[in-house]
């Protein structure tokens, strides 16, 4: 008969507590829908922006560059939650294993991306100057301050990376934070942090206001935008530690969606407001959607689990790194084509770009990055 030692006791206790998240296919679902209003806030492009069928079309789907939010609010919940569940399985995280994890993730992509991009610039002479700059900056996870500092220096199709770049410098102290709040052994020294911190930025976005455009500058800047991903971040830390009562969620969640659609009519990133507080309210109407998927049996859910919508969530990193370059170049080169040609092949090629890219390297390096999961290396011990 085994012997549990008090020690060992406490341990289990620990464990116990807290969430682990494991597989959900709704927040694939809620990555595709993400990344689909990213795709069709550009869509008018391949139409060529004159024409008035791209007028009528950028207008249409201007406001789907809130997609980008979506995508700061969810993987600012998807990072946190991993880093509690890493502290709850081991009591501690691995900071060295986290960036394995995050460079696994997204620089194979980026890379082969970028080295597309340099081959066609050296075919088509674009300037090699901003070509040199921008792939740099993008390496580096700089171009966000490379729009605000050297707007006109940036080569055509690459001004998208701005939003890699503000997650991965979050990421850079992120950790650090996560775990020194852990480490006080009071979960409510966590909340308050990250509420502090998210005043501390919409405060300090509004002062910015007084002497800086708010597009492009406040758009892209780090400090203008991080509360988007601690939005997330307050969510996971609420959702892991059960902070949240489920009763009513679904009815919050209900009156989120059509809130999310009215803050998003019409938008355009020049308005004020926004930076005021829209983004703000707007991601914390998301945190809601994500909750209520993960927590209740709401409708929601079932829209998520669309197959169209996962499969678009799964390829949501490529399909984004893809998409604007191509967009922006073929109607360079087919400007005599009808409208919808231009449109058809634009679309042909990013899905050939976006599943060779999948099944080449990111799926690839995807299963290597598991292996550097905490549950992974809990069960190998």
């Amino acid at each position: 008969m085994s012997v549990v030692t008090p020690a060992q006791a406490t341990r289990n206790e620990e464990v116990s507590i807290g969430r682990s998240l494991g597989q959900r296919p709704e927040l694939d679902g809620i990555r595709g829908l993400a990344v689909s209003l990213v795709v069709l806030s550009h869509i008018g492009q391949p139409l060529l922006p004159r024409s008035d069928l791209g007028i009528a079309i950028g207008r249409t789907f201007r406001p789907g560059f809130l997609g980008v939010d979506i995508f700061f609010v969810l993987s600012g919940f998807l990072i946190t939650t991993l880093l509690l569940d890493e502290y709850r399985i081991g009591r501690r995280i691995s900071v060295q294993k986290f960036y394995a994890r995050r460079a696994l993730r997204l620089l194979p992509a980026l890379v082969l991306f970028l080295f597309a991009y340099v081959v066609y610039a050296s075919i088509t002479n674009l300037p090699s100057e901003p070509v040199q700059q921008s792939v740099w900056g993008a390496l580096f996870y700089v171009a966000n301050w490379q729009t605000v500092f050297h707007f006109d220096s940036l080569s055509s199709g690459l001004g998208h990376l701005w939003s890699l770049s503000i997650e991965e410098q979050f990421y850079l102290v992120w950790p650090c934070l996560v775990l020194m709040s852990l480490r006080a052994r009071n979960r409510f020294i966590g909340l308050v942090l990250i509420l502090a911190l998210i005043l501390i930025v919409v405060a300090h976005r509004i002062d910015l206001l007084e002497t800086v455009k708010p597009y492009p500058e406040l758009f892209v800047r780090t400090d203008s935008r991080v509360d988007m991903l601690l939005v997330g971040s307050l969510a996971s830390w609420l959702w892991f530690h059960r902070l949240l009562p489920t009763r009513g969620l679904t009815v919050a969640a209900s009156i989120a969606v059509p809130s999310l659609v009215w803050l998003a009519w019409g938008v355009s990133p020049h308005q004020v407001n926004l930076y005021e507080w829209g983004f703000t309210a707007f991601a914390a109407l998301v945190a809601v959607v994500v909750i209520a998927v993960l927590d209740t049996d709401w409708f929601g859910a079932r829209v998520f689990r669309l197959r169209p919508l996962r499969l678009l969530g799964r390829v949501s990193y490529g399909l984004y790194l893809w998409h604007l370059p191509i967009f922006k170049f073929v109607p360079e080169h087919t400007s005599t084509w009808p409208s919808g040609f231009r449109l058809l092949l634009s679309l042909g090629l990013t899905a050939f770009a976006v599943t060779a890219s999948w099944h080449l390297l990111e799926r690839r390096a995807n299963r290597l990055r598991h292996r550097f999961s905490p549950q992974t290396l809990m069960q190998k011990t």
